[in-house]
């Protein structure tokens, strides 16, 4: 009997310390500019700031987004959402240390982007300058069209 454990691809591909998040490159002065720049990049804006397809809301999964509007996809593979990280002084100190690290923003608000049709840089971090205080607002008001923010179930999203 042997002592080797042999991994699963997936566990193999998992346990890489390979970056899976990237910077965008800017510090966003406010959401706003990071979301038109999401969207540029996953080309739902165009040239002329228009929205060019139909977006969807996209329903926070995490344990504090629950029941939220957290952003807009224009499929499960493509999407855009504003986040918070609640331990972003630890973890922007960690992308100085390391050198390719994502920055939060300096108070923990930014936009992720996400393109998994892509091969490459499937995720983008826009971080931004905003308070949670705005995000929250953004998060109410995009809610507010489908219910009581923190209470939005999937049958609630049919428009």
């Amino acid at each position: 009997m042997t002592d080797d454990l042999v991994l699963t691809k997936y566990q193999r591909e998992k346990a890489r310390d390979e970056q899976k998040e990237f910077p965008c490159g800017i510090l966003h002065v406010s959401i706003e500019e990071a979301l038109i720049h999401a969207e540029r990049a996953l080309g739902i804006r165009n040239g002329n700031n228009e929205l060019t397809v139909k977006l969807e809301p996209y329903l926070g999964t995490m344990r504090f987004s629950t029941g939220t509007i957290v952003g807009w996809q224009t499929s499960p593979q493509k999407r855009f959402r504003l986040d918070f990280d609640p331990e972003f002084e630890q973890h922007n100190r960690g992308a100085i240390e390391k050198g390719t690290g994502v920055n939060k923003g300096t108070r923990g608000i930014h936009v992720n982007e996400e393109d998994f049709t892509r091969a490459r840089r499937q995720k983008v971090c826009h971080p931004t300058e905003s308070s949670l205080q705005i995000a929250d607002h953004y998060w109410r008001k995009w809610s507010s069209e489908f219910g009581i923010r923190g209470t939005i179930k999937p049958n609630d999203l049919k428009r």
